[in-house]
């Protein structure tokens, strides 16, 4: 046998990067994704201020701020997914920070909305997850 058959077969990338993984593509989608029902919520926040005013605590939710919160949820999740797909270390961090964020939000709605709010934290957690498996290919 010759030394070049001995070798495990490995993909060659001339002048490029090698390209994304699935898990860091995947977290990126849903970033896109996210960010678009961020937008949404924003624009049912301050057009439709009582669609939960109450939520299950008694609180009161003043949806001024909630409306900005989920208007720069979708703003940064849109500029972090982009950063994650071009392998950006700065897209690993802002989709961790708003994930994170994101995630613990929706908990304190769970009482009021449950199947959303527990829907929404999975899909949060599994971007955590991707951006975690793939930490590696950011730099």
């Amino acid at each position: 046998m010759t030394e070049q058959e001995q070798l495990p077969e490995q993909e060659i990338y001339m002048g490029e990067e090698p390209p994304a993984s699935g898990w860091g593509v995947f977290a990126a989608m849903m970033l896109y994704g996210v960010s678009l029902f961020a937008f949404m919520a924003m624009c049912v926040g301050w057009g439709v201020p009582n669609m939960l005013q109450y939520t299950a605590f008694g609180m009161t939710v003043d949806w001024l701020w909630y409306g900005l919160f989920d208007g720069l949820t979708a703003i940064v999740a849109f500029i972090a997914a982009g950063a994650i797909l071009q392998g950006n270390k700065i897209g690993y961090y802002l989709g961790l920070i708003i994930a994170t964020l994101s995630a613990g939000r929706w908990f304190l709605f769970i009482p009021a909305v449950p199947f959303w709010g527990l829907t929404m934290i999975v899909v949060w957690i599994l971007v955590i997850y991707g951006l975690v498996r793939d930490k590696d290919s950011f730099n």
